[in-house]
């Protein structure tokens, strides 16, 4: 259930997504370990495959003296 209109959702899903920026960090700027959200083996998988993300619960921590100005997803 949504308040939005799907006019709404569409403008705002083309706009971050045209105008989204990569970042690239150095080493001592990244206070979490990677985490893999997926895997795909690239000798067999299909476009069906590649499509998107599951749905999956996760959680991070971070030490607390740790200063960071931002948490960054997709």
């Amino acid at each position: 259930m949504s308040c939005l209109t799907p006019a709404y959702k569409k403008e705002q899903n083309d706009y971050f997504a045209m105008s989204s920026a990569w970042c690239e960090l150095r080493g001592d700027q990244v206070i979490g370990e990677p985490v893999p959200v997926k895997a795909l083996d690239l000798h067999t998988c299909t476009v069906a495959d590649a499509m998107g993300v599951d749905p999956t619960p996760f959680a991070f921590s971070q030490p607390a003296d740790a200063e960071y100005e931002a948490v960054v997803s997709a």
